[in-house]
């Protein structure tokens, strides 16, 4: 088993290449993260989960949807910077 090879491997759950979406030993989805798929010949696909108050990359902003940051986490919102 290789951890961060992009594959399911043996008793892994999650293995996206090391690109942050998985736990580092490949037992599950990293924190602020959603992961599906990943067979052995695929990687798992995981995406940031905006809204959830956890900054991960790509996102740049989550304030749980109180309206500071952009509907996408992409930054903060216009009301946010002028405030």
């Amino acid at each position: 088993m290789i951890c961060g090879n992009g594959r399911i491997d043996g008793d892994e759950k999650c293995d996206d290449g090391g690109l942050g979406g998985c736990l580092k030993d490949c037992s599950g989805e990293a924190r602020g993260y959603n992961c599906t798929g990943g067979t052995q010949t695929s990687p798992t696909n995981c995406t940031a989960i905006c809204g959830d108050g956890i900054v991960v990359p790509p996102e740049l902003c989550d304030d749980e949807n109180q309206g500071s940051c952009l509907k996408n986490c992409s930054g903060p919102s216009i009301v946010s910077k002028v405030i």
